[in-house]
């Protein structure tokens, strides 16, 4: 279970667990250099501004096969935090997510705890270097849908297009387009 002061989604595959929460990271530097002692003890850590992020079933969805091509040993990137960036934002190129996510206001952040242990047990350190949100919703990238679209390299027209023809909303359109992205870019060694 999450702990009952924050939001959270919390999944297990193939023997890893996963957390995801949305937080505020003071010190994005700072935060890198405590959590890169828990890659040791077989736990990664991982964070993603919210504006980047078109819904948690992206999130999901990359964490679950980043897991798998890192358990198979078929992923690109020598951790598991990064294979997960790279499946998230469906690039080849470590450098290239490491910029996304550098380039973005990091005003809210998803994070995310894969662990063979108990995630919560790392949560109760990571409270010290950020301040968890109770609301996970508030996370979500509406806003910038457009913006995602483009990064994906996926038309605004073809988002609004089926949208209208399948009766949902362009974010709902768009977090499927993005998923399909996530999931059919081959992004393991052959």
């Amino acid at each position: 279970m999450v702990s009952p002061d924050i939001a959270g989604v919390r999944g297990e595959y193939l023997g890893y667990q996963y957390l995801i929460f949305c937080a505020e990271i003071p010190d994005a530097r700072a935060f890198y250099d405590a959590v890169s002692s828990l890659e040791e003890e077989g736990s990664w850590i991982q964070y993603v501004p919210c504006d980047l992020v078109a819904g948690l079933r992206c999130l999901e969805v990359s964490i679950r096969l980043g897991i798998r091509d890192f358990a198979r040993g078929r992923s690109i990137a020598r951790k598991l935090n990064l294979q997960i960036l790279l499946r998230l934002f469906a690039r080849t190129q470590v450098k290239e997510v490491l910029e996304i996510i550098g380039r973005s206001g990091r005003s809210k952040c998803f994070v995310i705890v894969v662990s063979k242990r108990d995630p919560e047990d790392v949560l109760v350190y990571l409270r010290r270097l950020c301040e968890p949100e109770a609301h996970i919703s508030s996370c979500i990238a509406r806003g910038r849908a457009i913006k995602l679209a483009q990064m994906y390299g996926i038309s605004w027209d073809i988002i609004e297009s089926i949208a209208n023809a399948k009766g949902i909303g362009t974010s709902d359109a768009l977090e499927m387009f993005v998923i399909e992205r996530i999931a059919t870019l081959g992004l393991f060694k052959s």
